[in-house]
């Protein structure tokens, strides 16, 4: 999936700008975009600079958002399956936000896995029970969260799991 136009308008110099869609960005990401200011210059709407407000707002979608979108608005659901999607719709969270997070805890001598089992539980409604890394099962597969520190080697990887066949 590029990019799916959710709603477009005619500026006034006849010109069609899309002004939402929902996109997968260079992260893997899915990406709901809006035009914020329906009188902006830059796109011909008006005469509205933006310059106390943002022209766009942008936000990213969990798997399930983006299905109850596609349900609302009659759209062929098609699910994002890169492991940077499955680490947000799992913690909230992006993969290097996780890693980023998994290696401070370490560094100051904490235990970050309580805290992402918390998490899981906040996103999914589902607890992890795990020892050494986090896991739950994701759709067709699994999606595991590697993450420990071996002699000060912090190592926090997501994998995911189709078929027994792991993928990165």
């Amino acid at each position: 999936m590029e990019q799916i136009t959710l709603s477009k308008k005619m500026n006034l110099e006849g010109d069609v700008i899309v002004t939402e869609s929902v996109l997968v960005n260079e992260t893997g990401l899915l990406v709901h975009e809006r035009l914020n200011c329906h009188s902006a210059i830059d796109y011909g709407f008006g005469t509205c600079r933006c310059q106390n407000h943002p022209t766009w707002m942008a936000r990213t979608l969990t798997n399930s958002e983006w299905q109850s979108i596609c349900a609302e608005r009659g759209i062929e659901w098609v699910p994002n399956h890169s492991l940077n999607q499955m680490c947000y719709d799992q913690f909230g969270h992006t993969l290097p936000e996780i890693e980023s997070f998994c290696e401070t805890s370490y560094n100051v001598g904490a235990n970050p896995l309580p805290h992402l089992r918390g998490l899981t539980m906040k996103q999914m409604g589902v607890e992890l029970d795990v020892q050494y890394s986090c896991s739950t099962p994701y759709q067709n597969g699994w999606t595991l969260l590697h993450s420990r520190n071996d002699d000060g080697a912090h190592i926090c990887e997501l994998v995911h799991y189709d078929n027994g066949v792991a993928t990165e």
